[in-house]
């Protein structure tokens, strides 16, 4: 075991720069999370919290849930699409419809809250509220379909799992080798 300074091992421990690495701000042990990467729960958060701003700019602004909301979906299933890993792209596609739905519905009561009260009056504007963002949401599930399409191919190709060639074997675990050398379950 190397011997070190009594001034080197509080910075080789990280205690020195408060548990962060030096230079990144990151927690020591932690590496950042590169731009197209992310987990699928990521991305469906992005679209989610888009269409949580959206609503809110729409309720904001006095307005039928539409276009304001349609964009900001458009744009978050977009940013999504492109930072979640590429084997989980898929995962995006359904989401910037039951995000706007989501969002529709939260705008179009706060709009209309004092307009009817009964349930009928209630489901029929939710029904335009939703039927407002109709174009808005077949744009941002089709371009969901493209980008899915067009990352998908490298999707199995992540680096994630090692790749063996086909004549050579990761080696044995300690376990399963005798003193010799040899695999203890009949394998050379």
């Amino acid at each position: 075991m190397p011997r070190y300074g009594a001034d080197d091992w509080p910075a080789r421990r990280g205690r020195r720069t408060g548990g962060r690495t030096p230079g990144s701000g990151r927690p020591a042990g932690r590496s950042a999370r590169r731009w197209g990467s992310w987990p699928w729960h990521h991305g469906v958060l992005v679209v989610v919290a888009s269409a949580g701003v959206g609503a809110l700019a729409t309720m904001v602004a006095g307005s039928e849930p539409g276009a304001l909301l349609g964009g900001l979906v458009i744009v978050g299933t977009a940013a999504a699409a492109l930072a979640v890993d590429r084997g989980a792209v898929y995962v995006i596609i359904p989401v910037p419809a039951l995000a706007y739905l989501g969002g529709a519905l939260t705008a179009g009561l706060v709009h209309d809250r004092a307009i009817d009260t009964s349930v009928t009056a209630l489901v029929i504007n939710a029904a335009q509220w939703a039927a407002g963002g109709l174009v808005s949401i077949s744009i941002a599930t089709g371009l969901a379909i493209a980008l899915t399409a067009a990352r998908w191919p490298w999707g199995r190709r992540s680096g994630r799992e090692p790749q063996w060639e086909p004549d050579s074997r990761p080696e044995r675990p300690r376990a399963y080798r005798s003193r010799a050398g040899a695999d203890t379950r009949g394998r050379p």
